[in-house]
This record gives structure tokens, C-alpha cells and sequence, in this order.
């Protein structure tokens, strides 16, 4: 159960990675492809994952040809009996690496997988778009699974200083998650003034400021306790009042009234 389980899952995976390399991402794909057979080294098209890692590797420069040489050194010792096997160590030859010898092991299981290979009906095969549920046919039928879950990996660009601070020495992503209470108990950066000293309170509850050119004894100075009026200014022409109103006119008779006098 556990080896049809992790089939559906680096099928996944290498379905994401073959579709990031259509796309012409290499990084995203080397990253995805090369993760199937180092966590899923059962999955039935782990050769298949390598083959197309190399491929991703040699589109990203010749900075990662020890990557690619290394995917296609796995292909000849982990899988010997795949189909590109030979291409591997022609690879190999043209790069000028060593080819190493089959793992008697891995070639055991292989042959153990060929000869006893489930084939797919032809009504599974019709069938098989319209089903919810993933064909297990495929799935290897021997062989030890791995018993870590899935770890993401660090793509091989990122710089070896970069991944030293954010990976474990397993190479495990570890998210680091910053303190909450840094927010409440650290004073807010804006509240202090251009010249790098926090405001200080003067009287009254208010932060005195000191504005450029002026005595700084001023500043601290307590405000005037007598609150200022407005005076009016006499004018510098004609010495009066410039804000005095204006006498009231006195009432226009009416005419014909008859006059309140005497004669």
C-alpha cells in the first residue's frame, strides 16, 4: 500500500517537473525532478526523472555540469536495465567522467519489475480519464519504500552562502518564523526626530521641538501662562481705530410729519 501511495505522489511531482521544463524553466524543473528519485526512489519513471533533471541541468549553463553528470551516474548504477542506460554512458564518455559499475541490487529489482509487469486492459485504458481514481499498475512491486515524508529541497542556483542560512545540514527548507512581541515591546522608529534622539516631553504633556537656527534654551522653555489677546493697532495715518465701528446715522424724518418744536 505504502509503494502505490508514493507512486501517486511522484507522479506528481514529475508531472509538475515535465511541465516546468515545456515551459523553459530548468531551475523549477531540476529542482522538482531531481527531488522524485531522491525521495521516491521506487516510482516507476525515477530514470525517466533523472534523464529529464540532466537535461534541465545542461539548459542551465555549464556552472551545473557536475549536477548533470551526477544524474546520468545514477541512471547507469541505480537503474541499469533503463531505456536510457546507454545514452547515459555515452553521456558520460563525452563529458569525460568515470562510468561506474550496475548495482547488482538495483538490478535484481529492475528485472524482478520487467518480468513482472502488470499490463493495463483495454478498457482500463478507456476508461482511465473518466476514473477518480489513479492506476496502480505501474507501481513497483518489490523493494523497500521510503519511510520520510515528502522534504522540499534548495535548488542547486541558489548560492551555497544563501542556502548555509536557510537549510539544515539534511538540506531541509526550514521556515523561520520571527518573534510577535518584537512589534509590541520595540518604540516605533518614526516617532523619533531626523537627528537620531528620541523627543523628550516638555510641560503640559506635549514633545517640545526644537526647529533649525533657534536657541535651544527656548525650546525647553515653559509656555506663557497668560493667554494672549488681540489688540487693535491705531492707524499710522489718521490715529484711529482701524477695527472701530462707525457711529449709527441718525433716523431720517418722514415727510409731513409735523415738527415736536415750538415756535
Amino acid at each position: 500500500m505504502l509503494r502505490n501511495v508514493q507512486e501517486v505522489l511522484a507522479d506528481k511531482e514529475f508531472k509538475v517537473g515535465v511541465h516546468y521544463l515545456s515551459k523553459g524553466v530548468p531551475v523549477a524543473a531540476a529542482n522538482r525532478l531531481q527531488a522524485v528519485p531522491d525521495q521516491y526512489p521506487l516510482y516507476s519513471k525515477a530514470d525517466e526523472a533523472l534523464w529529464d533533471a540532466a537535461t534541465a541541468y545542461s539548459r542551465m549553463g555549464d556552472r551545473f555540469e557536475n549536477q548533470q553528470a551526477g544524474a546520468y551516474t545514477r541512471i547507469v548504477k541505480d537503474y541499469p536495465l533503463s531505456e536510457h542506460a546507454e545514452e547515459a554512458k555515452a553521456k558520460l564518455e563525452q563529458m569525460k567522467r568515470p562510468i561506474p559499475e550496475a548495482d547488482p541490487v538495483a538490478y535484481a529489482r529492475m528485472k524482478y519489475e520487467l518480468e513482472n509487469k502488470t499490463d493495463r486492459s483495454l478498457l482500463s485504458k478507456m476508461w482511465g480519464p473518466f476514473s477518480s481514481h489513479p492506476t496502480m499498475a505501474p507501481a513497483a512491486k518489490s523493494g523497500s519504500p521510503q519511510m520520510t515524508g515528502f522534504r522540499p529541497t534548495i535548488p542547486e542556483s541558489v548560492p551555497e552562502l544563501a542556502r548555509g542560512a536557510a537549510a539544515a545540514p539534511t538540506g531541509e527548507v526550514i521556515a523561520v518564523q520571527p518573534d510577535a512581541n518584537v512589534i509590541d515591546k520595540n518604540p516605533d522608529a518614526r516617532a523619533n526626530p531626523p537627528g537620531g534622539q528620541a523627543a523628550t516631553p516638555a510641560a503640559g504633556g506635549q514633545a517640545a521641538t526644537n526647529p533649525a537656527g533657534s536657541d535651544p534654551a527656548a525650546a525647553t522653555a515653559p509656555a506663557a501662562a497668560t493667554p494672549a489677546t488681540a489688540t487693535t493697532a491705531p492707524d499710522s495715518q489718521s490715529g484711529k481705530n482701524t477695527k472701530s465701528k462707525k457711529p449709527p446715522k441718525p433716523p431720517k424724518k418722514k415727510k409731513n410729519q409735523p415738527s415736536s418744536s415750538k415756535p
